[in-house]
């Protein structure tokens, strides 16, 4: 199970950061290795880029001229950006480049398929190692919240009325949507919080709601 759909917060056509990861990734880990279920959800800045043409071009160049930005405001400082900061400019800066070319969609699809696939999927996996029956969130691949699965699946269960405990397609589903919907109500109310503070605060609500099960 390895789902793509979009995620907004704050639109902005800088990706790869605590505000702005390019990936949202809604984990569930159950017994053992082969049973990992990720459902991500990507930025709309990388969407539009590779899947919208003349939108992505404009795209691009809005990324280009950010990534220069933060480039050059690394080497004209005393306070330079982290060698990870550094790197993720670069990678803005080559995607940009890519959005403003024909044809180049299909390029970014395979190399995003490619990042979701397999480098998130094995971070996960070696995060979680020794972890098992937890659903999970992760930013670029960085796990930042866990929460037991059978608690999970019991709240879900009680909340939509269902009479069996949901499948683990329907947990996944629904744990996604209300995790979007949530930072569509922080956007709406002009909330400042990166997306990781916003799921490092989120994580306790989750477990403590996710334990109601009367």
């Amino acid at each position: 199970m390895n789902s793509l759909e979009m995620y907004r917060y704050y639109d902005g056509f800088y990706t790869g950061t605590s505000d702005q990861p390019d990936t949202l990734s809604f984990f569930l880990k159950k017994e053992d290795k082969s049973s990992l279920f990720i459902n991500h959800a990507e930025h709309s800045a990388n969407l539009i880029g590779k899947l919208i043409p003349i939108a992505g071009s404009l795209t691009g160049i809005v990324r280009i001229s950010n990534a220069v930005k933060e480039i050059f405001k690394s080497i004209s400082s005393k306070d330079q950006l982290g060698s990870g900061e550094l790197w993720n400019a670069f990678k803005n800066l080559f995607r940009g480049i890519a959005e403003t070319l024909p044809f180049s969609g299909i390029f970014l699809l395979v190399f995003d398929a490619v990042r979701n696939t397999i480098s998130i999927h094995s971070s996960v996996v070696k995060q979680t190692q020794g972890q098992n029956n937890i659903a999970g969130i992760a930013l670029d691949g960085k796990v930042i919240v866990t929460i037991d699965l059978t608690d999970l699946k019991s709240y879900i269960k009680k909340i939509h009325s269902l009479s069996d405990n949901p499948s683990d397609n329907q947990c996944l589903t629904n744990f996604k949507k209300g995790c979007l919907m949530y930072l569509k109500e922080l956007e709406k109310n002009g909330s400042q919080l990166s997306m990781t503070q916003i799921f490092k605060i989120l994580q306790p609500r989750i477990h403590d709601r996710a334990k109601i099960n009367d």
